[in-house]
């Protein structure tokens, strides 16, 4: 795993996934998710993970311990023994983030693929395009898909219907995907990514 990816896990981590959900009419909804979908086209700039202000961990140790200034070797994270003072490289969200994409990724996963996400999945919760990140956050941490549909506050149809998304790439089911939204040409990237999350245990109870 590279210096990269495991801050931007870090990152990830850091990152509240608490999520207000406010009320609004059908018509509300359809114009936010227009708005945002736009907004998604237009250019962005987003901090780089590897800021001095966030990892001043050497290369050989660029793990950051949560709450002291100690660093440790990738070899230490999620090994069963605890070198972190705070036992941070145990945690279990840092375990499950280890075997994930990578956060950065997955958030550049959930803003292309989200005109077919977001209407099949997360339309009741996203109202604005932090929303892509809390989603890609809770990929990247959730332990299944109870605590995916906890983070989230998302309905329980909701958390279903992704559910047999994941059931259907297992299965290599393409056309389920795209009675859910997926283009044809999303399908390789799509199934890499869910594959991911369903080896690293989304799937389990």
């Amino acid at each position: 795993m590279t210096v990269i990816r495991i801050m931007a896990l870090t990152l990830a981590l850091f990152c509240a996934v608490e999520h207000t959900r406010a009320e609004f009419s059908v018509a509300e909804e359809d114009y936010i998710l227009r708005q945002l979908l736009q907004s998604i086209d237009a250019p962005k700039k987003r901090q780089q993970p590897l800021d001095s202000e966030f990892n001043n961990c050497p290369e050989d140790e660029p793990f950051p311990c949560k709450s002291t200034n100690k660093c440790i070797s990738l070899k230490h994270v999620c090994d069963g023994n605890y070198d972190c003072p705070e036992r941070w490289d145990e945690d279990q969200e840092v375990c499950i983030a280890y075997q994930r994409v990578p956060a950065e990724d997955m958030l550049n996963f959930v803003e292309q693929q989200a005109r077919w996400l977001i209407p099949a999945f997360f339309k009741s919760i996203v109202k604005s395009r932090d929303d892509l990140q809390k989603i890609a956050s809770a990929l990247s941490t959730s332990a299944n898909i109870d605590v995916f549909q906890s983070k989230l506050h998302l309905s329980r149809q909701s958390a279903r219907d992704f559910e047999s998304a994941l059931y259907a790439v297992r299965s290599n089911d393409m056309g389920t995907l795209e009675r859910f939204g997926m283009k044809p040409e999303s399908w390789s990237e799509v199934k890499s990514v869910f594959k991911n999350l369903i080896d690293s245990g989304l799937l389990q109870q």
